[in-house]
């Protein structure tokens, strides 16, 4: 992390510092990035925090980018690859935000943006569950613009979170770039948004499904999944986004609906940490994912459903930036109820989060100091009032993130460490049509 006293020494030293990594000095804005709400890191400059944020880009894209020798890049899984999985589409998803939107301050990521959306587009998803009447066969899918959720997909199914962040860089590239060249932005948002709509919102209830396979998996080992929800699946700054590029949908009851959810399960089940659990079994009675369900439903190698663990570490940055770019009130009660429990827990130290709670806040596991728990807290410290103490915490959260090093076998770690950083920083733009 680069932050100087000695406005000489800092001045010089980041002159050297962006030069060697090969970045645009003109290009760092030296007026301060705010949000409309919240708060926002205060222990370094603006161009301090621009620095810091352009030279983890460049490793995150040295170490995680990768090309499939067909002029389409990806993100990578893992550096091991017994599992055979190369990629997912969550992590395409976090890819895909991270270039455009920092296209800003590295134009060479206009390409980079480019290629990654020509594998996405190799790679979509054909799933469908939906059976004609009459004949008792497979219609074929009608909105064929999700991407398949992983490398090794047994059947060729989506995920919902990687096909919402890549709509939503779809979006921003429509209003950066326009639509005039080789790939057009504008109507790949919008028929990934049929798709979402189509296959990915419980048609009922009106909140967020695990992926498009759910409406088969009435059939599948007994378990019903169609009323299921991941709690980070719900990302309430895309679907205020969706709502304003694509307003002949409901995306306002798809809000309402998560947000009930998110607020019910809180009060319910962690009314003193103000925790939520990875899976939410049956929202229309919603209760934490149990073990064996989380079997049956195919989740296997998710062994805390009920628990704040590798799902739900994502739930305080993607409802905070709700309350930061489109000041919703619900967003700011849900983290503040994670802040506040989160600083007494750890007295006032973000070193000592630990990897994972269960609900009644007791500690999941004894690994300390954990990126993908840090990180979006980080976050949700920006959604509070401006107070000295409020302040404090969030400086030192920025300083943890931002000191921890790059995770090179991990694109889920550092590409989390790097969509903070660039909320943190207030280099996250929304744009508008």
């Amino acid at each position: 992390m680069i932050c100087f006293k000695n406005s000489i020494i800092k001045a010089t030293v980041l002159i050297v510092f962006l030069l060697a990594q090969q970045i645009n000095i003109a290009q760092l804005p030296n007026t301060n990035l705010t949000y409309q709400y919240g708060i926002k890191p205060s222990n370094c400059s603006q161009t301090e925090m621009n620095a810091t944020l352009c030279s983890f880009y460049q490793k995150w894209r040295r170490y995680l980018i990768r090309d499939n020798n067909s002029n389409r890049l990806f993100v990578k899984f893992v550096e091991d690859q017994k599992s055979g999985r190369k990629w997912t589409s969550e992590g395409h998803g976090y890819g895909m935000i991270i270039t455009v939107l920092m296209s800003e301050q590295i134009p060479s990521a206009h390409a980079t943006y480019d290629s990654l959306c020509r594998f996405y587009l190799a790679h979509l998803s054909h799933f469908s569950s939906d059976l004609d009447d009459a004949t008792n066969k497979v219609i074929p899918n009608k909105y064929p613009y999700l991407m398949i959720d992983a490398s090794n997909s047994s059947d060729g199914g989506s995920a919902t979170d990687g096909d919402m962040d890549i709509a939503y860089s779809l979006i921003c590239a429509s209003a950066k770039w326009g639509n005039n060249g080789a790939l057009p932005y504008t109507t790949m948002a919008n028929n990934l948004l049929s798709a979402i709509k189509d296959q990915e919102i419980n048609s009922k209830t009106k909140t967020v499904l695990l992926g498009n396979t759910s409406k088969n998996e009435r059939n599948k080992k007994g378990y019903n999944g169609y009323n299921d929800m991941r709690a980070s699946d719900f990302i309430p700054s895309h679907l205020h986004l969706f709502k304003a590029f694509d307003v002949n949908y409901s995306w306002e009851e798809v809000i309402n609906a998560c947000y009930s959810t998110i607020e019910f399960m809180q009060h319910k089940y962690s009314p003193n940490a103000g925790l939520v659990p990875d899976f939410i079994r049956d929202v229309q009675k919603p209760v934490p994912m149990d073990k064996q369900t989380a079997i049956k439903a195919d989740l296997s190698d998710e062994d805390t459903p009920s628990s704040f663990g590798y799902n739900a570490c994502r739930v305080p940055w993607r409802i905070a930036t709700d309350y930061l770019i489109y000041g919703d009130a619900r967003s700011k009660h849900i983290v503040q109820k994670l802040n506040s429990f989160m600083k007494e827990k750890t007295k006032n130290n973000p070193d000592l989060i630990v990897e994972g709670y269960k609900l009644n806040g007791n500690e999941l596991r004894d690994k300390s100091n954990s990126l993908l728990f840090v990180a979006p807290l980080a976050v949700a410290a920006m959604a509070e009032d401006a107070t000295p103490s409020n302040q404090e915490w969030l400086n030192k959260l920025w300083m943890n993130v931002t000191n921890q090093p790059m995770e090179d076998k991990s694109y889920f770690k550092s590409s989390i460490k790097m969509i903070s950083m660039i909320i943190l920083s207030g280099n996250y733009k929304v744009p508008t049509r």
